[in-house]
């Protein structure tokens, strides 16, 4: 499974700017005949599909992502940069600097993250990616991003 989520990592950073990539994954698992192996190739089109798909597995029809039990059970974990932004652009956003909040140390920062690792409760307005990422730098959590679709919708009053 490991080699499984590692190639799709890959893939996800490998189709940022490629219309298709290969996959090949020697030795994915092994039955009476031998060993198995995966040698594959995949379109931006048909991982955007695929990935549409799962999500509509996931959350289902009509339910709010924010509300769904699903999502509330996603976990932090450690991935590296280029398998987060998936090739989009990323930029640091340390607006509460802007406004006198002092950052802890960087040591401290990573430390605090660390210790959060399997920590469970993501919520799309309440505590999502942002309000993680603040609550490491700053030692409280803030979503920038929540705060206008929180407010029309009646979360924040």
């Amino acid at each position: 499974m490991q080699h499984l989520r590692e190639a799709a990592e890959k893939a996800i950073c490998e189709l940022s700017p490629a219309a298709q990539i290969d996959i090949n994954l020697p030795y994915l698992t092994m039955d009476k005949s031998g060993s198995k192996h995966m040698n594959s190739k995949i379109t931006r089109a048909q991982f955007e599909s695929l990935v549409a798909y799962l999500t509509k597995r996931a959350v289902g029809k009509n339910k709010w992502i924010e509300g769904d039990d699903k999502s509330n059970n996603a976990e932090v974990m450690e991935s590296k940069f280029e398998v987060v932004v998936q090739g989009s652009p990323a930029r640091i956003n340390n607006y509460p600097d802007c406004f006198g909040s002092r950052p802890y140390a960087a040591d401290e920062i990573v430390e605090r993250a660390r210790r959060a690792l399997g920590k469970k409760g993501y919520n799309l307005l309440k505590y999502n990616c942002e309000h993680f990422a603040t609550e490491c730098r700053y030692g409280r959590s803030w979503s920038h991003q929540s705060v206008g679709p929180g407010l029309s919708l009646g979360f924040f009053q």
